[in-house]
């Protein structure tokens, strides 16, 4: 159960609307998307910067909007309840990440994401309201095909996910990892296409938290060097 839902009733029995406002929107992802490809696409009609090498050949940075539209399974629970939900938008976003990427094919970095929730169990007076941070840091190896159109980056590294609420909190720890196809339809800019996953190693806090998640998902990465 999310925090300060201890006494409500299990969430897979309610049907009450919930709402699920700020970094999980879709207009918010899809702002940080933009905004990564207007920044790439910038650098890539610039003079200084260097054609003769591609991604995983070079001293790079890479910003990238994850889980952008994809197919997932995500599950959460404790002691006192549990849910599970299939679909094409997580409902825990986690997708903004920023990497150092070397000359080697080498990338060390980390996905950050925030959901803020608040809804109405239904049945009881109580409103429940948490927010859920979640850290994944990442080490991977890339590199890109000779033409230059598609690449691949795979990525390995444990999870964090924390949820906090007014009356208590809860801490889930996970290992896991990316395998993306990277696609470039312009210089800098790529599409990563790819299957994701998140396998619960232990929880702490209220409750005994578990969380675990995998599934198909694509996103976006600006190149910046």
């Amino acid at each position: 159960m999310l925090p300060g839902a201890g006494r409500a009733p299990n969430l897979t029995r309610t049907r009450e609307p919930c709402s699920i406002p700020g970094m999980g929107s879709q207009k918010g992802i899809a702002a940080l998307a933009g905004s990564a490809v207007a920044l790439a696409l910038g650098l890539s009609a610039s003079p200084a910067a260097a054609q003769d090498s591609r991604f995983g050949q070079r001293d790079e940075l890479i910003l990238s909007v994850e889980r952008i539209f994809g197919f997932q399974n995500q599950k959460f629970d404790d002691d006192g309840g549990s849910y599970e939900a299939t679909g094409f938008h997580p409902l825990y976003w986690a997708g903004l990440g920023l990497f150092s990427v070397s000359s080697s094919g080498l990338s060390f970095g980390a996905l950050l994401g925030a959901t803020r929730f608040e809804y109405d169990l239904g049945g009881s007076d109580e409103e429940v309201s948490a927010t859920v941070l979640q850290l994944r840091p990442r080490i991977g190896y890339g590199g890109t095909e000779k033409e230059g159109r598609f690449g691949y980056w795979v990525r390995v590294g444990p999870g964090a996910l924390f949820a906090f609420s007014e009356d208590d909190s809860q801490q889930a720890f996970s290992v896991g990892g990316e395998g993306y196809v990277v696609l470039f339809p312009a210089p800098h800019v790529g599409i990563l296409v790819g299957p994701h996953a998140d396998f619960h190693l232990a929880g702490s806090g209220d409750g005994d938290p578990y969380y675990r998640t995998y599934g198909l998902t694509a996103g976006i990465m600006g190149e910046f060097y």
